[in-house]
């Protein structure tokens, strides 16, 4: 079954917003209670506890953004299944501080509430993740 076109279009917005590092731009498709987390455990640190509203995600992005460049990956595989759409993506994901470049996969799990995300859940290679970079503790 096709993604609808109006969800396609909200994929392509946040990815390439996220790419060019517009963090103004990525909000507006986020609603302003969202909540933003990359699923893991304690060994991810502060990336792995829940951004909650839009400031928090605000601040969440600035890190990601200053620390980990995207741009390579590619949509896999998307469903979208009422209000939710699960994203696979594939390719080299730059961790920008030690240059350090890996192939991987991640799979974003959104939820959507009136054409905006209202959860953004990010599963990742988080061995890699911690591996890599050196991640403040909670």
């Amino acid at each position: 079954m096709p993604v609808p076109r109006t969800i396609q279009e909200l994929l392509d917005r946040i990815y390439d917003n996220r790419n060019s590092g517009d963090i103004d731009a990525i909000l507006q498709n986020f609603t302003t209670d969202c909540v933003f987390r990359i699923a893991g455990g304690a060994g991810l640190g502060t990336l792995s506890t829940p951004a909650r509203g839009e400031e928090n995600f605000r601040n969440t992005l600035l890190s990601l953004i200053e620390n980990w460049d995207l741009s390579g990956l590619k949509i896999a595989h998307v469903i979208h299944d009422a209000d939710s759409v699960f994203v696979h993506r594939t390719g080299p994901i730059r961790h920008i501080p030690s240059n350090t470049i890996f192939n991987s996969e991640l799979a974003d799990l959104l939820k959507l509430r009136e054409g905006k995300i209202a959860e953004f859940t990010e599963f990742a290679d988080t061995q890699a993740i911690a591996a890599i970079a050196v991640l403040p503790q909670p």
